[in-house]
């Protein structure tokens, strides 16, 4: 886990063909079908000498929500875990702790509060909603993207509603010790870049994304009409959905995308450092030592056989 082009999909390709282990996706956008070069998926032919699991099964127009994931991912796992090792790989770390930890229970929202804000939403435009919500919970807005309009509308809706903070829900929630109950053998390890090199291995990723038709892959999906859809939503598709609109050069259109993504990598950053139990590496200079950590946890802690119940 850790930031976004930090080098984790490599990583943990290059392990788990080693251990003949399997990859389990903890990416929001990656579990969406359709999406590829702009979400920067494992190339098909990696697909093929690892198998990935949870990588493009959402089909359009559907969403999926955390809880969901959690579901899903749980399952998978669980199964996997009986007879091989897991590789869990990703940024989202909503994700990683709905897997981990459980969903907390968000507040039922009205449906006509919901409709309003939904439809200021498309009037002010989600930047001038994520405000709103920066100034009335800023814990919860500083946990999430300020492109995630669906976040952003639910929140503002059981302020409003409930006169209750998201940031207090799930507070409440991660005090709870018995929602930890996904106990199973783990190594955690997470990745990181000083923020010069980043910025400079984001930027060489987005003209990549670029030269391998990241601006055909946006135009066919809107010509089928998905616009709305939710990864249409994520940094580097909505930027791009932006540019073929007409709004700003082609090199402005880089440089949101690289601002964007750089914005993004520092949220995850935030919220990863939160969790103690994460061993980081430098991606650059200590990528053998993390290997290294990984290959020894493999051979002596790990176990696949599990008694799952």
């Amino acid at each position: 886990m850790g930031p976004t082009a930090t080098g984790k999909s490599s990583l943990a390709f290059q392990l788990a063909k080693e251990f003949n282990a399997v990859i389990v996706n903890a990416d929001s956008v990656q579990i969406y079908d359709k999406v590829h070069i702009g979400a920067a998926k494992p190339s098909p032919s990696e697909m093929e000498q690892v198998e990935h699991l949870l990588y493009g099964i959402i089909k359009p127009t559907h969403k999926i929500t955390a809880g969901q994931y959690y579901k899903l991912a749980r399952k998978v796992i669980l199964e996997r875990l009986a007879h091989q090792h897991v590789f869990l790989v990703g940024g989202s770390g909503f994700y990683i702790q709905a897997l981990e930890r459980g969903m907390y229970s968000a507040p039922s929202t009205d449906p006509i509060i919901e409709k309003r804000i939904i439809e200021e939403t498309k009037i002010l435009g989600a930047k001038e909603l994520y405000e709103r919500l920066l100034e009335k919970d800023p814990k919860y807005a500083h946990r999430i993207s300020e492109n995630d309009t669906y976040r952003i509308i639910r929140a503002l809706v059981i302020i409003e509603q409930k006169k209750q903070k998201m940031s207090d829900v799930i507070e409440a929630f991660e005090n709870q010790e018995e929602n930890s109950s996904f106990s199973v053998p783990k190594l955690k390890i997470g990745l990181k870049l000083e923020r010069e090199l980043l910025r400079k291995k984001v930027h060489e990723r987005v003209l990549e994304m670029i030269q391998n038709g990241l601006e055909n892959e946006v135009r066919e999906l809107l010509q089928e009409g998905l616009k709305d859809w939710a990864p249409l939503n994520s940094v580097g598709y909505k930027e791009t959905v932006d540019y073929l609109q007409g709004q700003g050069t082609e090199q402005e259109w880089i440089d949101s995308i690289v601002r964007g993504t750089m914005q993004l990598a520092k949220k995850q950053k935030t919220w990863f450092q939160r969790d103690k139990e994460i061993i980081w590496y430098d991606s650059l200079n200590q990528r053998l030592e993390a290997e290294t950590k990984v290959r020894s946890y493999l051979l002596t802690e790990g176990n696949p056989h599990l008694d799952n119940n």
